[in-house]
């Protein structure tokens, strides 16, 4: 399905050449990366991350990547990535916390 037919969707998984990437609907610069070393965010620290390096696209999602998104309701969410697309018909799985809107 592509990303443009989808309705409701906060994000979409592009994987059809190379490294799997993370695309924020509208292309708008609602996704940035959590270090690794970092310990698990917090919704405060989630928007100031999204305000400071926000971006629309995380290229070559990995297990084990973390990010920070908002919604387009207003919502702060943490993904967690469990496992990415390594072949045409794998699934990508999310541990995903999403805070209450202000």
């Amino acid at each position: 399905m592509l990303a443009d037919t989808l309705t409701g969707a906060d994000f979409s998984i592009g994987a059809t050449t190379g490294s799997p990437s993370l695309l924020a609907e509208g292309s708008a610069n609602t996704i940035a990366p959590v270090p690794q070393s970092s310990p698990s965010p917090t919704e405060s620290s989630c928007a100031e991350a999204i305000s400071r390096n926000g971006t629309y696209v995380a290229d070559g999602i990995t297990r084990g990547n973390r990010f920070c998104m908002q919604t387009d309701e207003g919502r702060i969410a943490y993904l967690h990535v469990l496992s990415a697309p390594s072949g045409a018909r794998s699934v990508t799985k999310f541990e995903v916390t999403v805070w209450d809107a202000p």
